[in-house]
């Protein structure tokens, strides 16, 4: 298994351009189990934001798509964290009816 992460300032431009570039390219050549990438930031300035429209718009050109929660659901409480996040998935579900797999990880997972 490789894994790789991509790094920038706030994760909703380079970074997650990166990643999904990345993921895309090694889904094309039937690689992807041997994979894990992801993206992260090196700074808070960003938590809650998604990938940036201009990011998700130019990966689009070129049939790449980008669902990239980063929503806080354990905040200000972790008691929630888990129907917040379920809310979120049911969300992503009913507005991207393709969805074939929804990822979801918490803190105390990990």
């Amino acid at each position: 298994m490789h894994r790789i992460v991509f790094i920038c300032h706030g994760n909703i431009c380079r970074s997650p351009m990166a990643e999904f570039v990345l993921k895309d390219m090694v889904k094309k050549r039937g690689i992807a189990d041997d994979f894990f990438i992801e993206s992260r930031a090196t700074s808070t300035d960003e938590i809650g934001n998604g990938v940036h429209h201009g990011t998700t718009r130019k990966l689009a050109q070129y049939g790449i798509s980008a669902i990239h929660d980063r929503s806080l659901h354990d905040y200000p409480n972790y008691n929630s964290a888990y129907s917040n996040s379920r809310e979120a998935a049911q969300y992503y579900l009913n507005r991207y009816p393709t969805i074939q797999l929804i990822l979801d990880l918490h803190r105390d997972a990990l």
